[in-house]
């Protein structure tokens, strides 16, 4: 996106190596200028508080907003005392979203586009998220973690393009592929419940899996394609390479939609209050 003339901001938890990947994209021939890291850490909602302000402060529009962080770990909450899988993959995506979502109506048409997974189909009842599972750390391995996050980013991008009503924005989620990042690494390195699906796994990646260009090819499609507009997707979920497939059963359920997205505002006001905009219902 840099490349086509887009200032791109990088919400990084580690700054470091942020600039690390940054000054390698500037030798590929990226202009520096348009590459801007910013500290962001999912993990803590008042660090997503802080990003947001400085974020308003540097930038007056925002025309896309690529929710793309992605954590399995196992049994760990977060600064904030929620399941830290949930808490990055899903809570932290949401109040950033809420925060930055005023500069985005003045940016329209603008796009949100949410990096779920097909994990998401794994997950058979709504009772994982009740409140007091969200708070237990101890509830699921870490692949059952990792898919009830991956289901409440399909229904936030649902639920988000109903509350929009028609407006400029085009909400949808999909699943990038069986991408060849380091996310097996950290399974093996925690010696979680699913090491050896991750050791089992890690050999065949270069083999089965996209890699990191591949692996962006149905964000930068949602992102960017002309045809989003054109054929107004909403709420939509794809899989590689841009292709619209239904999500999982579970996730077309309105009314268990709805009470995530309530239980979530719940967790956020009393995680991290703060007067934070609302996205009201139509």
């Amino acid at each position: 996106m840099a490349r086509a003339g887009a200032t791109v901001v990088m919400g990084c938890r580690s700054l470091s190596k942020a600039e690390a990947v940054r000054q390698e994209a500037i030798s590929t021939g990226i202009p520096g200028e348009r590459l801007v890291v910013m500290q962001l850490d999912l993990a803590s909602l008042y660090n997503v508080r802080d990003f947001a302000a400085a974020f308003l402060k540097r930038f007056s529009r925002l025309e896309i907003l690529m929710l793309n962080a992605g954590l399995l770990v196992e049994h760990k909450l977060s600064v904030d005392g929620i399941e830290e899988t949930f808490a990055i993959n899903h809570v932290g995506h949401f109040l950033l979203t809420e925060l930055l979502l005023e500069t985005i109506r003045k940016s329209a048409p603008a796009r949100i586009v949410i990096v779920s997974s097909e994990a998401h189909q794994s997950v058979s009842s709504y009772e994982v998220f009740e409140k007091h599972n969200l708070l237990n750390p101890s509830l699921l391995s870490d692949m059952g973690h990792y898919a009830r996050s991956k289901l409440a980013n399909v229904f936030m991008a649902q639920e988000l393009s109903e509350r929009l009503n028609g407006e400029p924005i085009y909400v949808n989620s999909l699943h990038p592929g069986l991408v060849t990042t380091n996310i097996l690494d950290g399974m093996i390195a925690q010696n979680s419940s699913s090491l050896r699906f991750g050791l089992f796994l890690k050999p065949w990646m270069p083999t089965l899996g996209y890699d990191c260009d591949q692996g962006a090819v149905t964000q930068l499609f949602l992102a960017t394609s002309p045809k989003v507009e054109v054929q107004n997707l909403r709420g939509k979920y794809f899989v590689p390479q841009g292709v619209e497939l239904p999500a999982a059963p579970l996730s077309r359920n309105a009314t268990l939609q709805k009470a995530l997205w309530k239980l979530t505002e719940e967790l956020i006001a009393e995680r991290a209050p703060a007067k934070a905009p609302k996205i009201p219902l139509p």
